[in-house]
């Protein structure tokens, strides 16, 4: 599997540990519960989270890369590494 999937955001959460991002790909290529966590803790976390705001609203397509060595798993948690999107 994968360390990055696309596709449009279908969904933002938020709680204490930071935001959780949801997008509309098939759930079984996505990690655990089809949410990517974007840690509060994150070096970039402003601009990352903003890029995926702005995503969500213009419905744009975003890349979203996991962090570590680890492919996406539907069993496990995936934490964002970074957002790339190309202005439509």
């Amino acid at each position: 599997m994968p360390t990055r999937l696309s596709g449009q955001i279908i969904g933002i959460r938020t709680d204490r540990v930071g935001v959780a991002i949801a997008l509309d790909n098939d759930p079984s290529v996505g990690p655990l519960n089809n949410e990517f966590v974007l840690l509060g803790d994150h070096a970039q976390f402003n601009a990352v989270y903003s890029l995926a705001l702005l995503a969500a609203t213009n419905r744009w397509s975003i890349l979203i890369r996991i962090g570590g060595d680890e492919p996406i798993n539907s069993t496990k948690e995936a934490t964002i590494k970074s957002i790339s999107t190309a202005f439509q």
